[in-house]
């Protein structure tokens, strides 16, 4: 089975997680640290978040998607037909 690959969501809440936490490594005066620190303990990046309510998968992403549903389909409806007639002899 294919590798599941990170949505670009995903690597966008990355990207700024890893920005929020990467520390600054600059050699400055006291009170510039201290600015900067101010300035960075304010500012917070938030992504916001988009909630639609529905998921829906595109069979164009995947291909294989059709011909597994289709088979999946036929093996579940044969084995429904194998237990319905083996409930109908045994009941004989």
């Amino acid at each position: 089975m294919a590798k599941k690959r990170k949505t670009r969501r995903l690597k966008v809440l990355h990207d700024a997680r890893q920005k929020r936490t990467t520390p600054v490594k600059e050699e400055v005066s006291a009170t510039t640290q201290r600015s900067v620190m101010e300035k960075s303990s304010t500012v917070h990046t938030a992504m916001p978040t988009t909630h639609t309510g529905s998921n829906i998968i595109s069979t164009a992403l995947y291909e294989y998607l059709p011909k597994d549903l289709t088979k999946t389909a036929f093996l579940t409806g044969a084995i429904v037909v194998a237990e319905l007639i083996l409930f109908l002899v045994s009941k004989r």
